[in-house]
């Protein structure tokens, strides 16, 4: 009897084992073996901090607020050779997972705490490309949270991450939140007009990409082009004068390769990576007077979601979202409600 007993329970327990597994595959068990032995095992309402070791061998770090739920929201920073510190440092991680469930989020290959061109002298200029980001997107996913739902949210160039990653990886993903989504697209600029956009993609660069700050002539020479070719139907901010503070990114240790990314990225389809979200509820939320993403840009996505939702924020730039959580937050629990999104809090 007592052996009878013993031999259920350990069918039991086989089973459980045997079904878990297989709710969870994994794109390679070699590499899975080898590097997800490195993640801290999540629990419920905890923060999780540690590395993945990518496929081809980068340290990718990652932070992910567990929250226990079902469906796990996936943030994607914006760049390229930004990083998440700015993010973590407000409100908007927490006040997200208390709110609405589990997140994940990590620095991209080539900046902040994940292996960059300071911390690994082995990482070359071939490591830090388009296509790799993407695929670290959903290693990562399959390292950590796999068999899960997602929601794919990007950020500036993470939203152009994010459409990329609906065209090549769609499965199990229930929803995209594009805030202030990063456009380089050549198709896009000739759309735009009087090339505001390519003028746009000058600032986003001389504000973000370099580590040093550009000298005060420069500033004017490129702030008076963008006044002067501004079309006036564009509700996009004009800006007052060169004293407008440029914040650079001082953790950034591939500025030269960012700035050689940006032009890579004019390259990349943007309209074509929207058309895998066609059918799928996203949520785009912009600001008013965002001048590296204006409301111009905004509109000329409309023609290629179906089920978009559009939030703006008037009177406010491509950090909008930062400065008014909360009023972002209440619009997304409706978006979610509205689209019947499972598996959240």
């Amino acid at each position: 009897m007592v052996i009878f007993f013993i031999f259920f329970i350990g069918c039991l327990v086989f089973n459980y084992l045997f079904f878990k597994q297989s709710q969870n595959p994994s794109v390679s068990e070699t590499w899975l073996k080898t590097s997800c032995l490195l993640v801290s095992t999540p629990g419920d309402d905890v923060l999780v901090e540690g590395d993945v070791f990518t496929s081809d061998g980068v340290k990718i770090h990652y932070w992910f607020y567990d929250r226990g739920t079902e469906t796990v929201t996936i943030f994607l920073h914006g760049g390229p050779g930004h990083d998440t510190y700015d993010f973590r440092d407000t409100y908007l991680p927490d006040g997200y997972a208390d709110r609405f469930g589990s997140l994940l989020l990590f620095d991209q290959r080539g900046s902040g705490l994940s292996d960059n061109f300071a911390t690994n002298k082995n990482l070359t200029k071939e490591d830090i490309n388009f296509d790799r980001f993407i695929e670290d997107i959903n290693e990562l996913r399959e390292c950590i949270i796999p068999g899960h739902p997602v929601i794919i949210w990007g950020r500036s160039f993470g939203g152009l991450l994010a459409a990329a990653y609906a065209d090549s990886h769609p499965k199990g993903v229930v929803a995209y939140l594009l805030f202030s989504p990063g456009v380089f697209d050549r198709e896009i600029t000739e759309k735009g007009g009087e090339d505001i956009i390519a003028l746009n993609n000058g600032i986003a660069i001389l504000d973000n990409f370099i580590t040093v700050r550009a000298e005060k002539k420069e500033k004017e020479l490129l702030v008076k082009e963008y006044n002067s070719r501004r079309p006036k139907h564009d509700p996009g901010q004009k800006i007052p004068s060169s004293d407008t503070p440029y914040d650079v990114a001082e953790a950034i240790y591939n500025a030269g390769i960012a700035m050689e990314e940006n032009e890579h990225l004019l390259e990349k389809n943007f309209y074509y990576f929207l058309t895998a979200m066609k059918n799928l509820p996203v949520f785009i939320q912009y600001g008013g007077y965002d001048t590296i993403v204006p409301p111009l840009a905004i509109e000329a996505m409309k023609p290629y979601l179906d089920l978009a939702t559009y939030f703006e924020i008037p009177e406010e730039d491509h950090f909008a979202a930062y400065a008014h959580p909360d009023e972002v937050y209440d619009q997304l629990e409706l978006f979610y409600l509205n689209n019947k999104i499972d598996g959240l809090r």
